[in-house]
């Protein structure tokens, strides 16, 4: 993106926003140093540019559709231009929701700092205004925030008072409720196999268009946006909200007319979402508006027909209550309720060793860690079973597996990363190594054979533990290998390796092994199924190629005890195979499966 300057000049810039931190940064370079920070607390708003900004910047005019304003208390609005008219549409609404959102978050903040007073016959209590400085973040000034009045007390002696700082409000941790829950459900068997007459909704069903399922985008309160599935029909449609009919292969996004940006924009998100992250990049969106009367009919018929209500609907929708189960291997604590003293769940309480079900309004999901048992998925679906006892017709038990996670479960958590392109990460951390050392070769040794290659290995002896998970990368989705070690030329894979440094937390290395005969598709998917892996989106990326494998790449296939065997293809029978033994040194060593026309020459 480039940087326009209140004089009107035009710089190179990159920029950054820190969630964390509530700042967008503006670079020089990609990873180089701030050169201005501008805080959410000093925007007022995000905006297209008015004929007045076009004057007064002097904007070239095929730079105005690319062109955004971010309005600055007490100062002079700064410009953006970004590279297409998708990416400054994304920018605007990511930067417009963080920038309502944070004067909610401070509301909040505020009331919940309250100081008690300690009331004491020898001790006095003095109400004192503390007014907060104006701060300068250069190059553009800050407002001066309004003074605050906090009470702290103070104690009087003879000699000196003593003001006793204001303290912060606890946090207290999640803490899991005992309950017979078995018995409030009106469970008595544990082995019944009542589930099996559930009415379930299968993923792979929708992913393939057989299944369409139907999502409302609805802000209950402002800055709360949920993503909810409703019945698949024209009664659910409703002018005031966002609806996205995912059909498969085609995703629709209904925008209503009375349906505001934010809605919208959180509507493109999850379109986005379900187009790159679940189906491969291979999905078509299709956004309908009162501009796309062809798309909006053939919506309406897709969800049962036009119905002339959905433009006067006034019921008022109430935030949907959530239950969470959780289902362990210990008899006296089978079924636990886990407690949460945010908004949403928090995605830090699943854990891979249970089994949960959550209960959220009409909506119903069963989610299997990786080492959940048989016994506590089915206690699971029986749960969901009983549950579903009281909603609708139409809802039904969604299956979620872990890291097959569908947006609609993601949606009802917080801490799943994230669609929106904007980083909010540090840089990923790398080990650092030495220049390569030119070891002097005498030619003679060589010739007999006493020359050896030094050993590549010194500059890894800092990594420690090493863990490592591989799948295989389908069009849309990624499968846990039962082969590990073992590629085929067609196919492409993901593997992560987590590793340690020295007195360092874990760290994370996700590449993507891409086989020489494998479809653009496939190639294309490996790459996008492997966003998101890492939730803390701290992991270093790394795109391998058959026959071109990088040294870390053999060298993490070494430290988990494994080595690359590379396969022409899975639907070949032959029962003899011809496999060449390549390498220079024990890291590179690795078998390629040969076609059976190679020919050979000895030397």
């Amino acid at each position: 993106m480039i940087f326009i300057s209140s004089n009107g000049a035009h710089y190179k810039r990159w920029i950054e926003f820190d969630e964390a931190a509530n700042e967008l940064r503006i670079k020089l370079q990609k990873d180089g140093m701030p050169l201005m920070n501008i805080h959410l607390a000093d925007m007022i708003t995000v905006r297209h540019l008015t004929p007045q900004l076009i004057s007064h910047f002097q904007i070239d005019r095929s730079e105005i559709d690319l062109t955004f304003a971010i309005e600055i208390n007490n100062s002079d609005p700064v410009l953006i231009v970004a590279l297409t008219k998708e990416s400054k549409k994304m920018w605007m609404d990511e930067l417009f929701i963080a920038i309502s959102s944070y004067g909610d978050d401070k509301d909040e903040v505020k009331e919940e700092v309250k100081e008690e007073v300690v009331e004491s016959p020898r001790t006095p209590v003095v109400e004192t205004p503390q007014v907060t400085a104006p701060t300068l973040v250069e190059p553009t000034p800050t407002v001066v925030t309004t003074p605050t009045v906090v009470t702290t007390t103070v104690t009087a002696t003879p000699t000196e008072p003593v003001v006793t700082a204001p303290t912060k409000p606890k946090t207290t941790k999640p803490k899991t409720k005992k309950r017979d829950i078995l018995a409030e459900l009106g469970i008595t068997n544990i082995e019944s196999k009542d589930y099996t007459k559930a009415r379930t909704i299968d993923l792979s069903l929708v992913r393939n268009g057989t299944t369409p399922i139907l999502m409302r985008i609805t802000e209950y309160n402002r800055g709360d946006i949920r993503v909810e599935q409703v019945e698949l029909c024209s009664n659910s449609i409703d002018s005031r909200f966002v609806f996205i009919l995912d059909c498969g292969k085609t995703i629709y996004q209904w925008n209503g007319n009375k349906s505001n940006r934010l809605v919208r924009a959180k509507g493109l998100e999850i379109s986005s979402t379900i187009k790159y992250k679940e189906r491969g990049g291979t999905a078509k969106v299709v956004i309908i508006d009162n501009e796309s009367p062809e798309s909006r009919e053939e919506f309406m018929k897709l969800v049962g027909g036009y119905d002339p209500q959905m433009e006067n609907r006034s019921v008022q929708l109430t935030i949907p209550k959530c239950a969470f189960y959780r289902i362990g291997k210990e008899k006296s604590r089978m079924v636990t309720i886990p407690e949460w003293n945010t908004v949403k769940p928090l995605k830090e309480l699943l854990a891979s060793k249970y089994a949960y079900v959550l209960d959220v309004g009409d909506e119903l999901f069963v989610w299997n860690g990786k080492n959940a048992t048989s016994q506590q998925k089915n206690l699971a679906m029986l749960i969901a079973y009983h549950l579903q006892q009281g909603k609708p017709i139409w809802t039904g038990i969604t299956k979620v597996i872990e890291e097959g996670e569908h947006v609609l479960w993601k949606e009802k958590f917080i801490g799943y990363l994230g669609m929106l392109p904007i980083q909010t990460s540090a840089a990923p951390v790398t080990v650092k190594t030495s220049a390569p050392i030119q070891v002097e070769i005498n030619l003679q040794d060589m010739l007999d054979g006493k020359y050896k290659i030094p050993k590549r290995v010194e500059k890894f002896d800092q990594v420690r533990e090493h863990r490592m998970q591989i799948w295989r990368a389908s069009e849309t989705e990624k499968i846990p290998v039962q082969d590990p070690g073992h590629f085929y030329a067609d196919e492409a894979y993901i593997l992560q390796h987590t590793y340690k440094l020295k007195s360092e937390n874990d760290l994370n290395v996700i590449m993507f092994w891409q086989g020489r005969d494998a479809s653009k598709k496939i190639k294309g998917a490996s790459a996008l199924l492997s966003v998101g892996i890492d939730e803390n989106g701290e992991a270093e990326q790394m795109r391998v190629e058959q026959n071109k494998e990088r040294e870390w790449f053999l060298w993490s296939l070494k430290e988990v005890k494994l080595r690359a065997i590379v396969h022409l293809s899975r639907s070949i029978n032959n029962h003899s195979r011809l496999y060449e033994i390549k390498g220079k040194d024990d890291i590179d060593t690795r078998a390629i499966e040969l076609s059976n026309n190679v020919s050979f020459s000895y030397v």
